[in-house]
């Protein structure tokens, strides 16, 4: 989704911007919550936000 992405925006590679704006729509129907998650009002996007917000882009080498 990432690659299409850049290719919509006529790039023939792939920016942290890319993944960054589909991630969530990617990954978040493949999570499956605990109950006990739901119960707490958790969801699969507040989770994923978490951990978008862990992680860092890479930079060139």
């Amino acid at each position: 989704m990432a690659r299409a992405g850049a290719v919509l925006r006529e790039r023939n590679y792939v920016v942290p911007e890319d993944v960054q704006s589909v991630f969530f729509d990617v990954c978040a129907h493949r999570l499956i919550l605990r109950p006990q998650a739901q119960v707490d009002g958790i969801t699969a996007r507040d989770i994923l936000a978490e951990i978008l917000q862990q992680i860092k882009p890479g930079t060139e080498r």
